[in-house]
């Protein structure tokens, strides 16, 4: 039986990005940007938003990258944010096809027309990416943005990311994958759990094992009701959210007793 804590745990992380995913978001990347140098001067680009964050769920979709313009393309800056956004859009329409491409008020959307199996998976492929035009000012950057009276925002994705890590290592890496697990669309029981099949008995000389000293192992009546058997069926967690346990059983033990050890040594000393 998991406590509430133990399932928060296994649970944040089932939303984690594959390899796979995250090696087509580069590739769509590289993609992306020699379209746009084919007719703008792009000083560089960037992913950002919640992917770069480690906040972005399955299906991969939506993500953002910064193409920051050179000044040659600088006289878009005096013009309508809308007419920057339109020449991106006819730039990406050329390459993806106008039916895949659609203007955003502050970017342009290129849907590359990957489609969700019934689990919700994609082959581990993007589906969309958010192509955000950009100028550079001093320490951040200007975007267009057609809902603002400027018609700019200026903004720094690079601070929002510190940010995100700061607030990643205040609490003790918890963080995205909380934020992940707010964004989760996915209703419905899960087991959680690791389907590895030990006996109690295993795991007891395993601890006796790696802590060492004259400790032994008494055998008492079970408690009333206790299960003789435990082994998760973790295949909804595996086909749905993309999870299965990380952490082997020797490993979670050693962090274990290297905690537990480090706190009775700082107890004593007080």
């Amino acid at each position: 039986m998991f406590t509430v804590q133990e399932a928060f745990e296994n649970f944040r992380s089932n939303l984690e990005l594959h390899p796979d995913e995250q090696a087509d978001a580069s590739a769509r990347q590289i993609e992306i940007r020699t379209v746009m140098k084919k007719s703008f001067d792009v000083e560089h680009d960037f992913l950002t938003g919640s992917y770069k964050r480690w906040t972005k769920t399955k299906p991969l979709k939506d993500v953002d990258i910064f193409c920051v313009l050179g000044q040659r393309d600088r006289y878009y800056r005096d013009k309508q944010p809308s007419a920057l956004l339109a020449a991106v859009e006819t730039v990406l329409a050329q390459e993806y096809g106008s039916d895949c491409v659609s203007r955003q008020r502050r970017s342009v959307t290129v849907d590359f027309g990957v489609q969700e199996d019934e689990n919700g998976e994609t082959g581990g492929k993007v589906m969309s990416f958010d192509v955000v035009p950009a100028f550079t000012l001093e320490d951040y950057y200007e975007i267009p943005d057609t809902s603002t009276s400027s018609g700019w925002t200026k903004t720094n994705p690079k601070i929002h990311e510190e940010k995100a890590l700061a607030a990643q290592k205040a609490y003790a890496n918890k963080w995205k994958g909380l934020v992940r697990m707010m964004k989760s669309d996915y209703i419905g029981p899960v087991n959680l759990g690791n389907p590895r099949e030990l006996t109690i008995i295993d795991i007891a000389k395993m601890v006796l094992e790696m802590i060492g000293g004259n400790s032994t192992i008494e055998h008492r009546p079970l408690p009333t009701d206790d299960p003789r058997r435990r082994k998760p069926d973790i295949t909804i967690a595996r086909e749905k959210l993309g999870w299965e346990p990380k952490v082997t059983l020797e490993d979670g033990l050693a962090s274990t007793i290297n905690y537990f050890r480090a706190r009775i040594l700082k107890e004593d000393v007080a």
